[in-house]
């Protein structure tokens, strides 16, 4: 089935860039070739919460407050094993964050900014900063410590940053689960048909792209913002795993786990959330 026709919004990292490459290449055949609009997460997360693309990427955590116009595709997913946000000082400034630190967040419905709350509830000092200025504002000293997502994982020591935490390895280390950070949704209005076809097309894509990356990395790096390629692939290792072409029960556990306290997760209880 063409599924061209559909609204897409996910963002311009390499692990999406990469799950979708072959979408957008007209590899997936039958599927046509998509033509997505591409932003930052957090206003993937806003673009979301009005209702309008009929596919979307979301922040894992910020599902709860959408549920109710979409339901979470098994495929597409970004979910970490052991890694995830980075919580970073300046190198030699401090080793920890407490109830004094101000903390720069890449957004208020991220997953990782829910993370943060979770496992640090003391921390309630925080600045709202597109994810990529984070680095810089913490080297400036206009925060405390600042929690990184995507590259930044990667290139941090390079701004003279030191890591105070791994959420993902906290996470990971008491629940043994992986650490859901991204989800493809679909809108429920769309009849079963397309959504399971916009499931398996997910899923063909990111087998596509492990196959011939060689035919995916250019329109990868064409919307990696200077990233180098190493920290390109370094980036599409963790993130495009075996989690992302079906999450399975371990990943659907996780999200329950995680949705846990998550703002608007109890309206959920009733809900068949899974396409």
């Amino acid at each position: 089935m063409d599924i061209s026709a559909l609204s897409w919004c996910f963002s311009p990292c390499p692990n999406d860039t990469f799950a979708f490459g072959p979408l957008v290449l007209g590899m997936v055949e039958g599927a046509g070739r998509i033509a997505p609009s591409l932003h930052d997460i957090e206003l993937l997360n806003r673009i979301a919460s009005r209702g309008e693309p009929d596919v979307v990427k979301v922040s894992a955590a910020h599902y709860p407050l959408v549920a109710q116009e979409y339901c979470v595709l098994r495929s597409g997913a970004a979910m970490g094993i052991g890694v995830g946000p980075l919580v970073v000082g300046r190198t030699g400034n401090r080793t920890h964050i407490d109830a004094d630190s101000l903390v720069a967040i890449p957004g208020r419905h991220t997953t990782a900014n829910a993370l943060l709350s979770r496992l640090f509830p003391q921390v309630v000092k925080k600045r709202e900063y597109l994810f990529s200025d984070i680095e810089r504002a913490v080297a400036a000293g206009e925060v405390d410590a600042g929690l990184l997502i995507h590259e930044g994982r990667f290139t941090y020591q390079q701004h003279g940053l030191q890591k105070l935490y791994d959420l993902g390895d906290l996470w990971c280390s008491s629940l043994r689960l992986p650490l859901p950070l991204g989800l493809i949704l679909v809108r429920r209005i769309l009849p079963k048909e397309i959504q399971q076809h916009v499931q398996s097309a997910i899923a063909e894509s990111v087998a596509i792209a492990h196959r011939h990356p060689e035919r995916v990395m250019p329109y990868v790096a064409e919307h990696a913002q200077a990233m180098n390629p190493e920290v390109q692939q370094n980036h599409i290792a963790l993130y495009v795993n075996q989690f992302t072409e079906n999450m399975g029960d371990d990943g659907q556990r996780a999200l329950h786990e995680l949705w846990q306290g998550v703002p608007g997760a109890g309206q959920m209880d009733e809900m068949d959330f899974f396409c």
